[in-house]
């Protein structure tokens, strides 16, 4: 990467799309102006078509300019790979002509005419900028105002996907539940924390509890408070055996949430069938004397 191959290819009076190209080749060179770049990294680097690169490659190569060398390479399997290019870093293109050091070798305009919607034109006595015709009755000295952005004017700029994502967007945000106040949340927090059994006498950690009862849904919030309920009438509770701490009865630190399994109430304990057959089947002594 040299200095003085940037330096001399800002010195070059030219066609900017075809300075843009030289930029491109200057930006790698060495200090003797070779570089191999290929295609796409100078169609990336000037934001240029494949065809306009090409074209301004050859304009650069060819006469009057003649400010690039251009050698093929080919791999050892002879398949053709990036061009070697040489920039000719004694050679100027000015306003007067084309220079090597200070001497003038040619006098013709570099520039006569601008190749349509590739840059500004070129004087063709002078080489510099000519100067477009106004544009008659035209308001604001003949400048387009804008105007203003608004829906109608970004019609077909999104794409069908993109306008279905905002239209799923738009319609789960109306049908979605209106968010309870805080105050209501804090409410069914007092209200879980109230009817949740308490363990050893004692409910521990309220915080981290409230913490992970806000990580639940509206909907979930209210089933936590019914779970709860439901818990603390369980026989498991009532015998004092493994009552959980809350924070864990919300959430054990699994990804699991025990209170779910508390939805409906506790089924009451009943006797096997063998129990119940046993049971029934029962007869005093004396009777059991009688029977044949």
């Amino acid at each position: 990467m040299s200095d003085a191959a940037k330096s001399w290819a800002w010195k070059q009076m030219i066609h900017p799309t075809a300075k843009s190209v030289l930029h491109a080749l200057a930006d790698p060179a060495d200090e003797d102006g070779y570089c191999f770049p290929n295609i796409g990294t100078l169609m990336a680097k000037c934001c240029l078509s494949r065809p306009t690169v090409k074209r301004m490659l050859a304009k650069l190569e060819a006469a009057p300019l003649k400010l690039l060398a251009k050698t093929p390479r080919h791999t050892t399997a002879g398949r053709q790979t990036s061009n070697l290019y040489q920039l000719q870093l004694d050679r100027y293109a000015a306003q007067d002509g084309i220079h090597i050091g200070k001497t003038i070798i040619m006098e013709l305009p570099l520039e006569p005419q601008d190749v349509a919607g590739e840059g500004v034109i070129l004087n063709p006595s002078t080489g510099s900028e000519r100067t477009p015709p106004p544009v008659q009755n035209e308001p604001h000295g003949g400048f387009k105002m804008t105007p203003p952005l608004n829906e109608s004017s970004l019609t077909g700029f999104f794409s069908s996907k993109d306008k279905n994502k905002e239209e799923e967007k738009r319609r789960a945000a109306a049908e979605a539940p209106p968010c309870l106040s805080p105050q209501v949340v804090v409410d069914r927090f007092e209200e879980f924390w109230k009817v949740y059994p308490a363990r050893n006498g004692k409910k521990l950690e309220r915080t981290e509890t409230l913490r992970r009862f806000l990580l639940l849904s509206d909907a979930d919030q209210a089933l936590a408070v019914l779970a709860a309920t439901h818990y603390a009438a369980s026989q498991l509770v009532q015998d004092g055996k493994g009552t959980r701490d809350p924070k864990r009865f919300l959430c054990d630190g699994k990804n699991n949430e025990p209170w779910r399994d508390w939805l409906t109430p506790e089924v009451p304990h009943r006797p096997g069938a063998a129990a119940l057959t046993k049971a029934l089947s029962w007869k005093p002594p004396e009777l059991r004397e009688l029977a044949p």
